[in-house]
């Protein structure tokens, strides 16, 4: 059995379930509160750099899932919404939950 982990539609939070070895990867899991400097840079710095930059989720704290490449895109270790669908909505002090590979 393996740990992966999901977003629960209800309540926000991330939740782990146990799965049987699929030989899946283990995923980076980035709980990121917003700050000033991330809304006028409109983007994040991740703590790591996704292997496979469009199977990159993000998720809004208390909102929706967001669409990679619609609301937000990936270039390196930086997640930016510039232009994009989530140009605009984000505030300062919102939370997301980014999972990447």
């Amino acid at each position: 059995m393996s740990r992966k982990y999901i977003i629960n539609p209800v309540t926000g939070a991330l939740d782990a379930i146990d799965v049987a070895a699929s030989g899946g990867g283990s995923y980076n899991v980035d709980k990121i509160t917003l700050n000033a400097t991330n809304i006028s840079n409109k983007s994040v710095t991740l703590s790591a750099t996704p292997s496979t930059i469009a199977d990159t989720r993000l998720i809004v704290i208390e909102g929706i899932e967001q669409e990679f490449s619609v609301d937000f895109t990936v270039g390196g270790a930086t997640l930016s919404w510039n232009g994009l669908g989530l140009d605009g909505i984000l505030a300062d002090g919102d939370k997301i939950i980014v999972i990447f590979n």
